[in-house]
């Protein structure tokens, strides 16, 4: 699957939520809910309020495979409404679980 899916004008948080939910088949049938809450993780800027950030220890500093190191970043994470293609509750939450009708044709 393509890194880069295009450039679309708008916000963040807009452009995310109007994109289709490209994950897997399996996946999107797994969890049912119609939005989906995904969460978003991205750099934390100087005008970013350090009460809404969170450390993340994911900047490479090493790539030797025998000893690979990560540095920390500071992100600010927040959660995108995305519709699941997949949801068959026609709207109704049904507490996910098992279903056993999930297989018949």
């Amino acid at each position: 699957m393509p890194m880069v899916l295009g450039v679309v004008p708008g916000y963040l948080e807009e452009a995310l939520a109007d994109h289709t939910w490209l994950a897997a088949a399996h996946w999107r049938r797994r969890h049912r809910e119609d939005p989906v809450l995904l969460d978003v993780f991205v750099d934390a800027t100087s005008g970013d309020s350090a009460a809404i950030l969170e450390t993340a220890q994911d900047v490479p500093l090493n790539f030797d495979p025998k000893q690979r190191s990560h540095g920390w970043r500071q992100v600010k994470r927040f959660t995108v409404p995305v519709a699941n293609p997949d949801d068959r509750s026609g709207g109704q939450r049904t507490g996910g679980g098992h279903d056993p009708f999930e297989l018949v044709p």
